[in-house]
């Protein structure tokens, strides 16, 4: 059986999982260099940051509207703590 590749198209793969051609069951780190750019956890990873401050501070201020990046982010990491596939280009 051939090693799954690390290198996964995420775009791709999801593509694939919604119209259930897909066998890989491969789990995938969600890994960011993003920084939070201000507030309590400045300078840290989004990966790092606990899921609940993230999902005040969607729910809470104007991420989306100021810094698209970085709310983008947040959806992923979010999403990737539920279980939720997570769109990505090639990594």
């Amino acid at each position: 059986m051939e090693e799954p590749n690390s290198n996964v198209d995420f775009d791709y793969a999801l593509e694939e999982y919604e119209k259930g051609k897909s066998n890989n069951t491969q789990r995938v780190n969600v890994t960011s260099s993003i920084t939070m750019p201000f507030g309590k956890f400045k300078g840290e990873r989004i990966e790092n940051i606990n899921s609940s401050y993230l999902t005040w501070l969607t729910e809470n201020t104007e991420i989306a509207d100021r810094n698209p990046e970085v709310y983008k982010e947040i959806q992923n990491q979010l999403k990737a703590r539920q279980g939720k596939g997570v769109k990505r280009g090639k990594i």
